[in-house]
């Protein structure tokens, strides 16, 4: 019988300056293995159970910059995480569709400012794709790392110079 892995119940709380953001994306990916997605509900908070180990917990919304933070999870001991999200944030929009031009509805963008230590897996904002195969995140200025990702598709990723007036990245998996 193979070992069960011990989680951990997260409660994740995000907030801006007006209180709590209902609907924010929050984005929990552990050092090594597969990122939870949850959305939160009218009061902010999402919850999530997490396995023992390092986590990146992130949180995104529309017209707000993400924010991230690191998480040691032990296994049987539940944790709460608050998040603030600050007003602003720069608009990248795009599509996603696939060799053919066809649309790709529920593929995954996650998108990290560039610094020294970027690593896709550090996305501090996430989107999925509509039945249009279109997304929209906010994510803070400057140079960023984006990826699109669905289970049917190879994954790709790119650069982007997200300005003042935003950005588009359209991708075309295969």
């Amino acid at each position: 019988m193979p070992d069960k892995v011990l989680a951990a119940r997260v409660v994740v709380v995000v907030t801006d300056a007006a209180g709590p953001v209902a609907d924010a994306v929050v984005r929990c990916a552990p050092t090594e293995g597969e990122v939870l997605v949850a959305q939160t509900g009218r009061d902010g908070t999402a919850s999530v159970d997490l396995a023992a180990g390092e986590w990146w917990i992130a949180a995104s919304a529309d017209g707000r910059e993400p924010s991230t933070v690191s998480l040691a999870v032990v296994a049987g001991r539940d944790a709460h995480v608050s998040l603030v999200l600050a007003m602003g944030g720069r608009t990248l929009t795009g599509t996603v569709t696939d060799a053919s031009g066809g649309v790709i509805r529920g593929a995954r963008i996650d998108a990290a400012r560039l610094d020294a230590n970027t690593k896709a897996g550090r996305a501090v904002a996430v989107a999925f794709t509509d039945r249009g195969g279109r997304y929209k995140l906010s994510v803070g200025s400057g140079l960023i790392l984006v990826a699109a990702s669905h289970p049917e598709y190879s994954a790709q990723t790119r650069y982007v110079d997200l300005g003042p007036s935003g950005a588009t990245a359209n991708f075309a998996l295969v």
